[in-house]
């Protein structure tokens, strides 16, 4: 039987690399039985940036805008649950492709846990309402609710949440 797979989507303009990938690698540690899909695979080149990210193309490799939307179109629809942190972000908000991401999952009717901060206006728009399966406020959280939903045996479960 092959692993279940969980695409981790979020904000990534205008962070550092470690505030893009900190919390995917922590859900990587949380869920080692499963396959952590992130738009950030083989993009190692953002952490040589001189400047933040911004939504544009860039002329290195998964770059282009073609193959950053195919690519992450693809691992969303084939993906088995969408772990989507948007917890933190009110000042810079949740990206167009983050929306884009959410949109394509839940077309596929694949299940999305959406992280946000208590009060967060974004979690009270009535698609992102639909989208989510679950609405919550931490990681830690999000990490035992992919346990239930891909059934997976939790009694394991260490908090690796730092971020949330």
């Amino acid at each position: 039987m092959s692993k279940p797979i969980v695409y981790v989507a979020g904000p990534m303009s205008h962070l550092s690399w470690e505030e893009m990938n900190g919390w995917r690698e922590a859900v990587r540690r949380a869920l080692p039985e499963c396959e952590i899909l992130s738009p950030l695979r083989g993009k190692e080149w953002i952490k040589n940036m001189p400047v933040h990210l911004t939504p544009k193309e860039y002329p290195q490799p998964v770059g282009s805008s073609k193959a950053i939307t195919r690519r992450d179109h693809w691992d969303v629809t084939h993906s088995d649950l969408i772990i989507v942190n948007a917890y933190g972000r009110r000042d810079g908000g949740v990206g167009r492709a983050t929306v884009c991401e959410m949109a394509w999952a839940w077309d596929h009717q694949i299940p999305i846990i959406l992280i946000v901060d208590k009060g967060d206006p974004f979690q009270t728009h009535v698609f992102i309402m639909e989208f989510a399966l679950e609405i919550v406020h931490d990681l830690e959280t999000a990490i035992t609710l992919a346990h239930t939903l891909l059934n997976l045996d939790a009694r394991g479960v260490i908090s690796h949440a730092k971020c949330c």
